[in-house]
């Protein structure tokens, strides 16, 4: 049933990503692959868990665990890749004379 595992991470990533658009205070304008990318770190969560047999025994406990673990790769990532930028601007700067 490893489908059906990658489903309920793909759903939970679609949570994830709807409450992310939802939560902001700007006119962000829908970014395609921002949520994709979410949608698809929920459905390795759902697939990984599948492989591991980490999966919780009701359809509620899933969908609500693998969508915080979702949520934290997700900041992880956007944080590890906003410092990777940021040292990598600052290594490139040329100093102003």
């Amino acid at each position: 049933m490893v489908f059906v595992e990658i489903l309920k991470g793909a759903v939970s990533g679609v949570v994830v990503a709807f409450l992310g658009y939802a939560k902001s205070n700007t006119k962000e304008s829908f970014d395609g692959p921002k949520f994709l990318k979410t949608v698809v770190i929920g459905g390795a969560v759902g697939g990984i868990s599948a492989f591991t047999g980490q999966t919780p025994t009701n359809v509620e406990a899933e969908i609500g665990q693998y969508a915080l673990i979702t949520y934290v790769i997700d900041s992880a990532v956007l944080a590890l890749w906003r410092n990777i930028v940021a040292a990598y601007n600052k290594a490139t700067v040329k100093p102003t004379q």
